[in-house]
């Protein structure tokens, strides 16, 4: 099939209704990206990576495991540079910033994923914890089972890298080290969730391993066992975490959610066509077959509930292969897939494939800009539609999907704008007087915010500091309150919001929303004053960053002024 390759921005202005950071984001997976040298230093000698090795390698982690975050909150958790035709994106250190650029043209400034306080710890047996978990902003990874058995027949999925040296495109753990203990597990979870906002969902997923005197009884039993250990460690009862697993039994399903906390269930169909899924995923077609895999996740609906089912797409993998005579025809079938699961209680999400090394599908041409962006458009409307909404894959949990991060906010036909020069400008310096009303003990902060519609809204910011430089930070509690959706889309949008400082006497500064904030030292501050305010409603989903563009009012008098100048 040929595609038409349009450029990021070129796409962006096709779409104004889908928020240029998500745009970004699908052609960050779709291209991956490299580091200059004094980003990568930058990276080295900051301890401000994931020095992950639980997925890939030991002791050899790799740079583009880690997370890499854009302003928005969302996160891209794999990024090695792969065949697009425009070639990857460039990440630059300027002025002690990250900087994406696509080729010399700065688009906007990224982070990564701060190494939690666990990295660097063993277990009771001598083993790294970082071996055994693995973070995302707020999520825990864990790997049950780091190997595949469908690849020992030569059925493993053709697109499918996981497990691979994304260098070499080959797989160099032992099988020694293939197993995950239980106990070991729990007792890495247990040291992890110390830290404040660390764990916040637990995501288990492992290879597949269709053995056993039932079909999948292995992979299932080292899973069951797995959540069973969590759960003693993050219960009792249900606790936020979702099982990425195979195509289990009626019996199995229903045992997993009598006796574990799992709250949610997914299970890959990869591809929909029925012929493609034949072709590209033989291990799956063999054990049970397409209808088996079907059949698990509408019983699994019966079991977990509507919304608490997934299945997740290998998003291109389907016009790289000759199947579809365009990419229109790919994007109604896959539609139409997402039509029937979401019909049946089940989210289907995309993720974005990209050729890898040590795959079948390693030389295709991946698919274009333009096709994620309808597909991740399409598959958001269709969940919506039928009132899905995937929280335990969204921004704040996993990050790989852009069609949850659309369910954020509520957006216009036209209410994006391309990234600009104002997203990376500095922020205006506060007078000296209001500087002071900002740092004085007990001034209190109101929030006023407005949708794509206009609409506004004013919220007490219980948790909030001045950073100094013209900068704010701010804590929500709720991620899926007026404010976040509003915050939200003032960062989509460039839109202004409105501090209103009060002690005594008040001022109100216009601001823009520069970044939004789920890990990292700034993220954990707000968590321990949560937790020290002893409120039982006190909680934080995220943070956010403000800068000062200037302040409209202000009613300061001289003896506030001179009370401040003495301190």
């Amino acid at each position: 099939m040929r595609t038409t390759q349009s450029g990021f921005r070129e796409v962006a202005a096709r779409y104004p209704d889908i928020p240029p950071l998500i745009i970004l984001k699908l052609d960050i997976q779709r291209r991956g990206a490299v580091l200059t040298p004094p980003a990568l230093q930058k990276l080295r000698d900051v301890p401000a990576w994931m020095k992950c090795t639980m997925f890939y390698r030991e002791g050899k982690p790799a740079v583009s495991h880690s997370v890499l975050l854009l302003r928005d909150g969302s996160s891209i958790t794999a990024f090695s540079p792969a065949r697009a035709p425009e070639g990857p994106y460039i990440i630059d250190a300027v002025d002690g910033r990250y900087q994406l650029l696509d080729g010399e043209d700065p688009v906007d400034e990224v982070e990564f994923c701060h190494t939690p306080a666990y990295c660097g710890k063993f277990t009771g047996r001598g083993t790294p914890l970082e071996h055994l978990i693995a973070s995302r902003k707020q999520t825990l990874d864990i790997c049950s089972f780091r190997h595949c058995m469908f690849r020992d027949t030569g059925d493993m999925c053709r697109f499918c890298s996981f497990f691979l040296d994304p260098e070499t495109g080959r797989e160099n753990l032992p099988e020694s080290g293939r197993i995950s203990d239980p106990e070991e597990i729990a007792e890495a979870v247990r040291e992890a969730a110390r830290e404040p906002g660390c764990v916040s969902e637990i995501a288990l997923t492992g290879g597949s391993d269709p053995s056993g005197s039932t079909l999948y009884e292995n992979e299932f039993l080292r899973n069951f066992k797995i959540l069973q250990a969590v759960g003693k460690v993050l219960g009792p009862g249900r606790f936020p975490s979702h099982l990425l697993g195979s195509a289990y039994s009626r019996t199995q399903l229903q045992r997993l959610r009598a006796e574990t906390g799992v709250n949610n269930f997914c299970a890959d169909l990869e591809v929909w066509d029925a012929e493609l899924f034949a072709r590209l995923c033989p291990g799956k077609a063999k054990w049970p077959g397409r209808d088996g895999w079907l059949r698990t996740l509408l019983d699994a609906v019966d079991i977990f509930g509507k919304g608490n089912v997934c299945s997740i797409i290998v998003a291109g993998v389907e016009t790289a292969t000759g199947r579809f005579r365009s990419e229109d025809e790919a994007l109604e079938s896959t539609l139409g897939g997402a039509e029937y699961l979401a019909k049946n209680g089940v989210a289907m999400l995309m993720r974005v494939w990209t050729p890898r090394a040590g795959t079948t599908l390693f030389t295709a041409q991946p698919a274009s800009l333009d096709y994620l962006v309808r597909l991740a458009r399409g598959i958001h409307l269709i969940k919506r539609s039928y009132g899905l909404q995937s929280v335990d894959h969204d921004y704040r949990h996993c990050g790989n999907h852009a069609d949850t991060d659309l369910d954020r906010a509520k957006t216009g036909p036209k209410s994006f704008a391309q990234l600009n020069a104002a997203a990376r400008s500095d922020p205006v310096t506060l007078p000296d007087a209001v500087n002071a009303l900002a740092l004085a003990p007990g001034t209190t902060c109101d929030l006023q915010t407005a949708d794509c519609d206009g609409k506004q809204s004013t919220s007490a910011m219980p948790f909030w500091r001045f950073l100094g430089g013209g900068l704010f930070a701010l804590a929500e509690s709720s991620c899926d309150s007026q404010t976040q959706r509003n915050l939200t889309f003032a960062l989509w949008a460039q839109a202004p919001v409105w501090l209103t400082l009060r002690n005594g006497k008040s001022c109100r500064i216009r601001a823009r929303v520069r970044k939004c904030v789920l890990t990292g030292p700034l993220y954990r501050e707000f968590c321990l004053r949560a937790h020290d305010s002893r409120s039982p409603s006190a909680g934080v989903e995220s943070v956010w960053q403000l800068w000062v563009e200037n302040v409209e009012e202000a009613e300061i008098s001289a003896a506030h002024r001179e009370k401040h100048a003495r301190r």
